[in-house]
């Protein structure tokens, strides 16, 4: 019976001893350190702590055009209405637009594509024009993104982009849609802008994949494209596009809601 209480006795007081060690480790949030950081959530360190988040590691390519060669044999120049067609330019004869807002991509040496609406006035001519790759190949890459180099500044166009894999079709509207929303009336986008959208769903796997580069408006402003590649996509593939903090602090503790 001894050796009962004996033992009981050293479990509480092991008990006891830990649960102080326990509570020795427990201390209050830093609220107002948390508070100060999430109020400022584009702030350097909390970046730094957060990790890159706006440029994700590369994936293979698979597919790409760079316009070295000028616009590919095979492709498509239409214009469907206003009767001017997208423009092959490089940096010295893109004079339609000012230097400071020329394509800065890349490979802007070797040339790149230009839809300057701006260029073309008050015509009264409503305009709408496309390029189109030739068929390109995915039958072993289920899991594929679109990605490219734009710079676009905008007035009221619209400007989407097209993947067809042969008999299906799925519309991207690109600026002001649901790819790059917040480009604001003569506002324009980052130069060069790295544009990236998983195109799975239509294309992975299919052998018979194109893409189509389409401006609607009417003397507007301008879209340049370079640097176009399809490359293999992360089969989880998780983006965090907007984030909303909410927090209050009352006498007790400091709680969130997101």
């Amino acid at each position: 019976m001894k050796k009962f209480y004996i033992l009981t006795g050293a479990l509480l007081f092991a008990g006891f001893t830990m649960g102080q060690g326990f509570n020795k480790n427990i201390k209050p949030a830093p609220q107002n350190k948390i508070v100060a950081e999430v109020a400022n959530l584009n702030s350097t360190a909390l970046q730094n702590k957060l990790g890159n988040t706006t440029n994700p590691t590369p994936q293979a390519v698979i597919w790409s055009e760079t316009f070295g060669g000028g616009f590919p044999a095979g492709w498509t120049n239409t214009a469907v209405t206003g009767g001017v067609p997208w423009g092959y330019r490089t940096p010295a004869t893109n004079l339609g637009i000012s230097s400071a807002t020329r394509l800065n991509s890349t490979t802007k040496a070797n040339g790149y594509m230009v839809f300057n609406s701006d260029s073309l006035g008050d015509d009264a001519q409503p305009e709408e024009a496309f390029f189109k790759t030739s068929s390109i190949n995915l039958t072993s890459y289920p899991n594929v993104s679109l990605q490219f180099e734009q710079q676009f500044t905008q007035y009221y166009s619209t400007t989407t982009v097209t993947v067809s894999d042969g008999t299906n079709s799925q519309i991207y509207t690109i600026n002001n849609g649901s790819v790059n929303p917040n480009v604001a009336v003569n506002s324009a986008s980052t130069n060069p802008e790295l544009v990236v959208i998983n195109i799975s769903a239509i294309a992975g796997g299919k052998s018979n994949v194109t893409v189509e580069f389409r401006w609607v408006g009417d003397w507007d402003y301008w879209w340049q494209v370079d640097d176009i590649a399809i490359t293999e996509a992360a089969s989880n593939d998780l983006a965090l596009n907007e984030h909303y903090f909410y927090g209050y602090q009352d006498s007790t503790a400091t709680r969130y809601y997101s």
